[in-house]
């Protein structure tokens, strides 16, 4: 790596100030250096209206002719002009169509722990209003196999986190402990574990297969990423429930089209909120210009 030398090694008329700055621009590690434009004039302009260093002589030549002090002129009103004051930098718009962006854009004052606590608030929230409704529910005259809420974890999942197994692990994980819960309350469903194991296990392994191929399609298709993303993981929840209603209680349900559009809805809410941690913490990383 370079060493550059400290400015005012150099020249002494520099100032501790404008050393502190040149010295933060040339700094080794990338992530210590300015991060913009926008920063660095700021600095600058504090830098320059501050107390000017003293006249100190440099190899037998005066330091105001080695680096002059920018006075503004005395001559006339006409010629002076009254430096603009420094305005804080405030981020760029979002120019994107991406819904979860723009909704970051309004909400940069949450800290990323705000924001996972929000989410973990809503699956809470989701989890105990199961365990309250699901007596209550049950004695309804409607098939809740046709209403399969479990249909949120997996694009939730890999939207928050789009990386290898994160399908299958958040499918498994959260679809069982919501499961275990409806178990725990009204009791067995009519199908045995082993039956759940191997609907589980199989939908998951299909779902976490689907979004391997995402990547392919950005070959055959001109649509923004965010779409493609989104209509992807409707498809993959919608063919991931088909599979696990049909090995856990028979093709009746997995076949009924209400089903489907249930499940693509709870996709599409998944994708939704996941995105939106994806997003919120590329952004309190990079900024709005690294946003995808």
């Amino acid at each position: 790596m370079f060493n550059i030398p400290p400015a005012r090694s150099i020249n002494p008329a520099v100032s501790v100030e404008l050393e502190k700055i040149i010295n933060k621009g040339t700094d080794n590690q990338r992530m210590s250096r300015w991060s913009s434009t926008h920063e660095l004039r700021n600095a600058l302009l504090a830098a320059t209206r501050g107390p000017m260093p003293p006249q100190m002589p440099v190899g037998g030549m005066r330091a105001d002719v080695i680096a002059p002090t920018m006075q503004p002129a005395a001559s006339s009103p006409s010629n002076y002009q009254q430096e603009a004051p420094v305005l804080p930098v405030q981020p760029e718009p979002v120019k994107s169509s991406r819904p979860t962006q723009r909704l970051i854009y309004a909400a940069t004052q949450l800290s990323p722990w705000q924001i996972i606590a929000i989410t973990v608030l809503v699956i809470i929230v989701l989890v105990g209003a199961t365990a309250l409704l699901a007596v209550p529910l049950d004695n309804l005259a409607i098939d809740w196999n046709l209403v399969p809420i479990m249909a949120f974890f997996g694009a939730f999942g890999y939207a928050a986190y789009p990386k290898r197994g994160m399908v299958f692990l958040s499918h498994t994980v959260l679809t069982s402990a919501l499961v275990g819960t409806i178990a725990l309350r009204i009791g067995s469903q009519g199908y045995s574990w082993q039956d759940y194991a191997l609907a589980i296990g199989v939908s998951g392994i299909v779902m976490e297969l689907w979004t391997a191929l995402l990547p392919l399609v950005e070959r055959f298709t001109s649509i923004q990423a965010w779409v493609r993303e989104l209509i992807w993981l409707i498809l993959m929840e919608i063919i991931g429930m088909i599979i696990f209603f049909g090995l856990l209680g028979g093709w009746e349900v997995s076949l009924n089209p209400l089903m489907w559009g249930f499940s693509a809805l709870f996709g599409g809410i998944g994708w939704f909120l996941g995105d939106l941690i994806q997003q919120f913490i590329l952004y309190r990383r990079t900024g709005f210009k690294h946003l995808q």
